[in-house]
This record gives structure tokens, sequence and C-alpha cells, in this order.
């Protein structure tokens, strides 16, 4: 996580880089593959949405394993989640190096989101 005095700079970009922002609940998840890379797909069920239009429960898809930029989602966490819609394959798609985090740790994330909301930035 970025320093705290860079935070609304870090969220601020990577709210403009992702195509949908929400809180949510992993509540399942599957290994699934893309070609010979193994991905896990996860079932959220959506609380909060910044950016994008989705419903209410929304699958994402990951690269299993940090070496593969995976995001170590757990079933039953709360999530921020920056996602990107992958128009080839007709998926939501994160990475470990996008901001996500659990809603524990995202507490600062979510105060700017709510500010750049405020401030009537795109959804």
């Amino acid at each position: 996580m970025p320093f705290p005095n860079d935070l609304e700079k870090a969220v601020a970009t990577a709210y403009a880089r992702a195509d949908v922002v929400f809180l949510g609940d992993a509540t399942a998840m599957r290994k699934t593959f893309l070609g010979d890379l193994q991905q896990r797909e996860v079932t959220f069920s959506v609380r909060n949405r910044w950016k994008g239009s989705i419903p209410d429960t929304t699958l994402v898809r990951t690269n299993i394993g940090e070496i593969a930029c995976g995001y170590n989602f757990k079933k039953g966490k709360s999530y921020l989640v920056f996602a990107y819609w992958d128009q080839q394959r007709q998926h939501l798609t994160t990475s470990f190096c996008d901001l996500n985090r659990t809603e524990a740790k995202a507490k600062g994330a979510i105060g700017v989101l709510d500010r750049l909301r405020s401030k009537g930035l795109p959804k």
C-alpha cells in the first residue's frame, strides 16, 4: 500500500485505469484455465460500486500464484476490487499489481473513492 500522502494519487490512478471498482464479499471460487495458465474465478456479492455497471453477483478472474501476478482472494472475506474487462474473453480480470485489498486494509482507499465520487468523477 502506498504511503498515506500518496494514497489519493494511487487510488485516483487505479480508478482511472480500471473498468470496474467495487467492494464485495468473495462467496465462491473455482479453478479455471486460460490456455495453460491456471486461473481462479471468484464470485463476489457486490456491496458497493464506484465505477462500472456490474450485477449484484459478479465473477472476476485472476491468475493463480503471485509469480503469475495473481491476487490471493480468500472465500468469506470482503475486498475492494479494481478490475478490467477482457473484451476478447468476455470476463472481468484483476491481478496482484492492482490496488485490490481486503476491506479491513482498504479503509483509506475507500475514503478516497467516496471523495472522488462526491466530486462527480465518471462511473
